[in-house]
């Protein structure tokens, strides 16, 4: 009867030691999947910018970066964060976007449209002329 109970028990302490999640048995964990940010610069008119520096700087510093292409079309593989966004280009003011989020293993698409260099940043299609008054004291 002691040979049983210690079977017994040896069968008990077993099956507490199995007691660990499947998934944890399975092998090891997979490395996680860069997420991609791409998108297109264009300018105020709608063509592409070609050649367009885009830069992030991830909140630990971190550096990623790359050039559009022919078509304006940008892809950066980088790790999910939060990160601050770039984009020059010759004869353009530089485009910039503070804590941006790029989720894990996901593909973010972030389209730009720059200005040009000394344009103000909104343009009225309405423009008006201030220097002459405006009829019945409008402003």
């Amino acid at each position: 009867m002691k040979a049983g109970s210690f079977i017994s028990l040896l069968m008990i302490f077993a099956l507490i030691g199995s007691g660990q999640p499947l998934a944890a048995q399975v092998g090891s964990p997979s490395p996680m999947k860069p997420s991609i940010l791409t998108g297109r610069v264009f300018d105020r008119n709608g063509a592409v910018v070609v050649g367009s520096e885009v830069s992030l700087i991830g909140d630990r510093g971190t550096r990623f970066g790359t050039l559009t292409n022919d078509e304006g079309i940008y892809l950066v593989d980088l790790p999910a964060g939060f990160y601050s966004l770039q984009i020059r280009a010759h004869g353009f003011s530089t485009f910039s976007f503070e804590c941006y989020q790029i989720p894990s293993e996901g593909r973010v698409n972030f389209d730009v449209t720059l200005q040009v260099s000394g344009e103000p940043a909104c343009v009225s299609g309405l423009e008006k002329d201030i220097s002459k008054p405006s009829p019945r004291g409008e402003k």
